[in-house]
């Protein structure tokens, strides 16, 4: 709809829900606030957004099932109509910002990463004119990107305006054959687990290298901040 007023000649402002909408939630993990009316909207695919061709990244159609047909339909931003593109907005309804903590994990980095897309230069990946082609780049491109948020960024919100409680994403983990390999949404935060199914703390083990563990092992894990502040945990069977 932005790109058919720009092309008629209004002048408007891209609010795009189905990225740029902060309470949107990122997946169905019923443990996660936010809503979905407009869809999953996670921070890759936030990130992974053109505002001046939401049709460029080839990956995230792909992934929704969209196909060049159904994209060769849509209208699309006029070259000469550029001028009247006059950036995008994010929006953070508070439904289910029932307090100040939910407020602030549905702000941030949601805040980082709109801002990133916003104020920064396009990226280089879209020029690629596949989804194959795409993947690969777009990859490397976000993994600089989330390394920079976690190990550099995120710790200083800890630090400043009496610090924020930022989202701290639950971890993702693997168990093959007797070995745990976790990962995590901003590498740089970090993981600690427990092998009898009880709530980590601090206190219990780092995560930091793929472990042995027996078959018996009740595996849970939890994402904490530099302060020790803890996310969500989730068990892996």
């Amino acid at each position: 709809m932005v790109y058919r007023l720009n092309n008629l000649g209004y002048k408007a402002v891209m609010s795009n829900s189905s990225a740029f909408y902060f309470d949107m939630s990122d997946d169905k993990d019923m443990e996660n606030s936010g809503l979905n009316w407009s869809g999953y909207v996670n921070y890759k695919d936030s990130w992974g957004t053109e505002p001046l061709n939401v049709f460029a990244n080839k990956v995230n159609l792909r992934s929704r099932g969209i196909q060049e047909a159904e994209v060769a339909k849509k209208e699309k931003l006029n070259p000469e109509a550029l001028k009247n593109f006059l950036g995008i907005q994010s929006q953070l309804w508070t439904e289910t910002a029932s307090d100040s903590y939910e407020f602030d994990r549905m702000l941030m980095p949601n805040m980082i990463v709109f801002s990133q897309r916003a104020w920064g230069k396009k990226e280089s990946w879209l020029e690629a004119s596949t989804a194959e082609a795409q993947e690969p780049l777009l990859n490397a491109s976000w993994n600089a990107f989330v390394n920079s948020l976690g190990q550099r960024h995120l710790p200083l919100l800890t630090e400043l305006f009496g610090g924020l409680a930022f989202d701290l994403p639950k971890p993702g983990a693997i168990i093959n054959q007797g070995e745990l390999r976790v990962r995590q949404q901003f590498p740089g935060l970090n993981i600690h687990y427990t092998l009898n199914g009880k709530k980590p703390s601090i206190q219990d083990p780092k995560y930091t290298a793929p472990i042995k563990i027996s078959e018996t092992s009740q595996v849970t894990l939890r994402v904490f901040d530099s302060k020790g502040r803890g996310g969500n945990t989730i068990q892996i069977k």
